[in-house]
């Protein structure tokens, strides 16, 4: 080996400690938000370094028990199966370390882009009411109190400022604020839904929509400046898993997505940061309702958000294209002040007596390639990894189907009312009997379990089980663009599981 080629080895052995360094000081260091101390003799907590769960150490102590007494590394092995292997595949830590400001941007990015949507909802709607008091405030003068940091959050908050001069949200001149309180009970808009939140939270609210508008864009005006600021406690947004699931279906993950592994950086940074993590109330509610409104009105074209695609430039930086938002310059006159008339003579001789110009070819860059296609869920690919390698049970990552599919805020009102009436015992012992449920005749929709994992339905589940049993067929309806066939299962909450709901694909 020549001494060049092992200094540069070297060389990019310690960029990758140093990425590696920098995220374990990130992740892993600093204040936390924990639980209470409940049990055990003494209260020293200590956090995973893989996939960043906090645990107490007298309950590591009871569950290593066992294998202190087998062989001496039997502990570090145990650790490296349960989480650095799946972490590293995942998303490995200098690629983690490597990216973690950037992932965190685009955290704060999404989530300013959903305030910002809401704001200008907010605010067109108290314009088209004649509300003077409400939200006076135009959101150019929301943005001049930003105060950005990195470079990032400074490009994106300077075109904002420069291209949000006005409100682009409109409605028709007809429009009015009976026509707005009579929507409220057949299209609800962003407002409604927030309007009612308000009111549950805070009653002296429910007697005035007009103050509840002025509190709520505060509200919203405030969270923005704290986020464009950079002085948040915002990281992954774990509270409004529709930011993780819009961020990872754009462009802004084509930059770090190498071998694949974007979403899946995607997805640790957010566990690894959530006892970091200060709550933003309003963004739950907003990522639930917001991509409806925005589908309803503009397709496919925005699903993140309008203000989005003004900081989602880097990779078309990394190409060359940074002034892809800037106009081109309108007034002639003012070229002409600017360039004198001699101008052209001299550029002709100029070009005469310049030298030849040797261009160098440019070294291609690698292209990362957007995520196409339909994605397939954690579900699925336990399912296929138990068929392929003919395992008698396969665990679903849980964490991982949690962001697969998300229900809007329309679906969970409509299937929390549709399906209370399947969750009872009575019913379900009826289309056990009946309609063969849980059979590979009559599976358990997929769906219907996430939905009572997701929203903590917990009798529900356990009504199930009493029913059917903790093994059952159920049908997948996420991947339903994969034919999929009913799936043997089995469900479990209790303390092999962290008391979590944890599914397990079984062999038939």
């Amino acid at each position: 080996m020549s001494q060049a080629l092992f200094f540069a080895l070297l060389m990019c052995h310690a960029l990758a400690a140093l990425a590696a360094d920098s995220f374990y000081e990130k992740a892993t260091l600093g204040e936390k938000n924990i639980d209470l101390f409940y049990r055990g003799q003494f209260p020293e907590i200590k956090q995973n370094d893989s996939s960043g769960k906090l645990y107490f150490v007298d309950d590591a102590v009871e569950e290593q028990r066992f294998f202190n007494y087998t062989f001496d590394d039997a502990n570090y092995f145990t650790n490296f199966l349960q989480s650095e292997l799946n972490a590293g595949m995942t998303c490995p830590n200098d690629l983690l370390g490597k990216n973690y400001d950037y992932i965190r941007y685009g955290y704060r990015l999404l989530s300013l882009s959903f305030l910002i949507e809401d704001y200008w909802h907010l605010q067109a709607l108290s314009e088209q009411f004649k509300w003077k008091k409400s939200c006076d405030v135009p959101l150019s003068k929301v943005l001049e109190k930003c105060q950005p940091k990195s470079s990032e959050m400074k490009n994106v908050v300077g075109l904002w400022r420069r291209h949000f001069k006005k409100n682009p949200e409109k409605f028709h001149p007809d429009f009015d604020y009976t026509k707005w309180q009579q929507t409220k009970t057949s299209e609800k808009l962003l407002s409604h839904y927030r309007v009612e939140e308000l009111c549950k939270k805070s009653p002296q609210y429910c007697s005035s929509n007009e103050e509840s508008f002025k509190s709520l864009c505060q509200t919203d005006s405030e969270n923005i400046v704290n986020i464009c600021s950079e002085v948040d406690q915002l990281y992954g947004a774990n509270s409004a898993p529709q930011i993780f699931y819009q961020l990872s279906r754009s462009n802004f993950i084509n930059t770090f997505n190498k071998e694949g592994m974007g979403v899946g950086c995607l997805r640790r940074f957010s566990q690894l940061m959530i006892n970091h993590e200060g709550k933003i109330p309003s963004l739950r509610l907003i990522g639930l309702a917001l991509p409806g409104q925005l589908t309803a009105l503009y397709g496919n074209r925005f699903p993140q958000g309008r203000p989005f695609i003004y900081g989602a430039l880097k990779e078309f930086a990394d190409k060359g294209l940074t002034d892809i938002f800037e106009a081109t310059p309108e007034p002639v006159e003012v070229a002409a002040k600017a360039i004198p008339e001699p101008v052209k003579a001299k550029v002709t001789e100029t070009k005469i007596a310049a030298a030849p110009v040797v261009i160098e070819k440019p070294t291609p860059k690698k292209v990362f390639k957007e995520i196409e296609g339909p994605m397939k869920s954690a579900f699925l690919q336990a399912a296929e990894v138990r068929q392929t390698q003919d395992l008698e049970r396969v665990e679903v990552d849980m964490i991982k189907f949690k962001y697969d599919y998300v229900f809007s805020l329309n679906m969970i009102q409509k299937l929390t009312n549709a399906l209370k009436t399947y969750m009872g015992r009575e019913a379900l012992v009826e289309m056990s009997t009946y309609d063969k449920l849980g059979t590979k005749d009559g599976p358990v929709p997929l769906l219907f379990i996430k939905f009572m994992i997701d929203m903590q339905e917990h009798q529900g589940l356990y009504n199930l089980i009493a029913v059917l049993g903790d093994k059952f067929y159920v049908s997948n309806e996420i991947d339903a663009e994969f034919k999929t066939t009913p799936e043997l299962v089995e469900i479990k909450n209790d303390d092999s599981t962290d008391r979590q709901w944890q599914l397990s694909i079984l062999k038939p």
